[in-house]
């Protein structure tokens, strides 16, 4: 009466995903944040390709037999761009836990590797 019941989406840890990244050249990392939110920090060779666009992924992301990661700060943003993304027909997708949790190197005028280290007084 209500439709199926919604697939539950298998979540893949962001770094046991970084881990995979590193030996996987092949695989494309997106983060589906705003612009403003992938600047400061993001993973290494991750692209930026916002939630609000996931319906023209064909037009950017043509090949959908690659590999696509996809994660967001927000699980909830990453699951439904992963959810939209499945439904446009790409095969090999993942969606991963939130960036919130990720501890390893980062890229960004914010990442941990260009903070100004505090001087011991």
């Amino acid at each position: 009466m209500f439709g199926l019941p919604k697939k539950k989406i298998d979540i893949l840890d962001i770094n046991e995903a970084y881990k995979q990244i590193e030996s996987n050249e092949d695989i494309i990392v997106l983060c589906v944040d705003e612009f403003k939110l992938y600047e400061p920090v993001h993973i290494p060779e991750s692209e930026n390709f916002p939630a609000r666009l996931i319906n023209k992924i064909d037009q950017y992301y043509p090949d959908k037999e690659a590999t696509y990661y996809i994660y967001s700060s927000n699980v909830e943003i990453a699951k439904k761009a992963y959810t939209k993304i499945v439904k446009a027909g790409y095969k090999y997708c993942r969606c991963l836990s939130s960036f919130i949790h990720y501890t390893g190197p980062e890229e960004g005028y914010n990442a941990k590797k260009n903070r100004k280290q505090r001087r011991k007084r």
